[in-house]
């Protein structure tokens, strides 16, 4: 019955005979590569419903019906669903030059950082593979905003874990250096879907496919 609703979904026109996709993406990639993709789906008359939330939870959406595609940390086929690996998102410590001056002579267990939510376990990881450091084990601001990553890091508040692709062009004009003796963090990301055939998917699978391929460390 959910496939079947699903297929209903894509095969439902508009009087503009647009189609809607529901994605489920992290906050990242639709900060970074994601938007790459928007302007081919239009021109195939295809509308961008997106759910965004942590890549590790993602696939929960997919799985309850929510979405019709999701982009996940999950490499494991829901039933019904098809995986395709996207390639790796590179994550770095970046930080002013006046930061890391400052704190230069603490630990990295006294330096703030930055988590998303509480849901956020990129900087635990992070911490953990290049500091030994757990959960709990350093100062970190909250704040669920892309852009509030930058801009906190660029305000001298917090060293912070962005993607490589969100940092290069603050490391090129030397507003940012990397933190932590080029440190990083790579995350493999999945494209999830329905495993229906329409024209719709392929077109949006396509899509995706290279826009990753061009972005992401493969």
């Amino acid at each position: 019955l959910l496939e079947s609703d699903l297929l209903d979904s894509f095969t439902q026109t508009s009087p503009a005979q647009y189609q809607t996709i529901k994605l489920a993406v992290n906050a990242d990639s639709l900060a970074t590569w994601l938007p790459g993709t928007f302007q081919k789906l239009f021109r195939n008359h295809i509308l961008i419903e997106l759910m965004v939330d942590d890549q590790d939870i993602t696939h929960e959406h997919l799985k309850t019906g929510k979405v019709d595609a999701c982009i996940t940390t999950h490499a494991t086929e829901h039933q019904g669903c098809r995986c395709e690996f996207l390639g790796n998102m590179e994550y770095i410590a970046i930080a002013t030059p006046a930061f890391i001056e400052q704190y230069k002579n603490l630990p990295v267990s006294q330096i703030p950082t930055i988590e998303y939510d509480q849901n956020d376990d990129l900087a635990n990881q992070f911490l953990k593979r290049h500091f030994n450091l757990d959960a709990g084990q350093y100062p970190a601001h909250k704040l669920p905003s892309v852009q509030a990553f930058m801009d906190a890091a660029l305000a001298g508040i917090a060293y912070a874990i962005v993607p490589r692709l969100q940092a290069t062009e603050y490391i090129r004009t030397e507003q940012v250096v990397q933190f932590g003796s080029e440190s990083s963090l790579f995350i493999p990301l999945y494209l999830q879907y329905w495993n229906l055939k329409p024209r719709i998917i392929e077109t949006i699978i396509k899509t995706i496919r290279t826009a990753a391929q061009e972005k992401l460390t493969q």
